[in-house]
This record gives structure tokens, sequence and C-alpha cells, in this order.
């Protein structure tokens, strides 16, 4: 996830000026940080789109291999059931 920059010393100096204790104001700030450290930003959830449509190509092509795989061994074991009854 891309990190969002914070001013948390502005912000602290807002919630001082606004009558908040400097301890509460402390606290406040750094887990206002914390928490948009966390939040997924527009770029985030592109990135996250692509990666899943890329995961869904690349299992949309193994499944394709695994099912032509079973087609044929299909039919060799058709082919080998038809000459058994045959001979």
């Amino acid at each position: 996830m891309a990190t969002r920059i914070t001013d948390t010393h502005q912000f602290y100096k807002q919630l001082t000026r606004a009558g908040i204790s400097e301890a509460q104001a402390e606290v406040i700030a750094h887990e206002r940080a914390r928490q948009y450290g966390e939040l997924a930003t527009k770029k985030d959830i592109e990135l996250l789109r692509r990666n899943l449509e890329l995961l869904e190509q690349r299992l949309t092509i193994k499944f394709g291999k695994v099912y032509f795989a079973g087609q044929i061994a299909s039919i060799g074991i058709i082919a080998g059931l038809i000459r058994l009854i045959l001979n």
C-alpha cells in the first residue's frame, strides 16, 4: 500500500490550540497518522484490481490446460477401449 504523508505535528498543534491537552493531542495525532497509513488509496485499489485480473487470466489458462489434458486422456481411454473391443 502507498504511504500517505500526514503532518502529525501540525494536527497536534491544531488540537492543542482547540483546548485539548498535550497528552491527549499527542495520542490522537499518533492514532490518526497510524490509521491513515492503513487506508488504501485509489492507486492501491487500481493495482489490486490489475493484479486480480492477471490472476484470473492465469487461472483461466491453467484451467484450460487441465481441461484439455483431460479431454486428451479421455480420447486415449476411449481409443484403447475400442481397440480392446474390436480385437
